[in-house]
């Protein structure tokens, strides 16, 4: 299951498709962003675990983006 962004001053769509949805969004209050990406369809559950696995064991890698709390 995924969670919603949480509202947000700013909110800017970077990509939509029948599988993923990307935005870009700037919390209340906050003067940074976070990119929000939402797996859709079938097995988006599947590949959202298997990003984030990835994700984690990347934590540290220059260039790769972080998990967000």
């Amino acid at each position: 299951m995924t969670r919603e962004p949480e509202p947000a001053s700013g909110l800017e769509e970077l990509y939509d498709s029948e599988r993923t949805r990307v935005v870009r969004v700037r919390p209340e209050g906050s003067s940074s962003t976070v990119v929000y990406k939402q797996p859709l369809g079938p097995r988006a559950a599947e590949r959202l675990r298997h990003e984030r696995a990835i994700l984690e064991r990347l934590a540290g890698v220059a260039g790769v983006p972080r998990l967000a709390p």
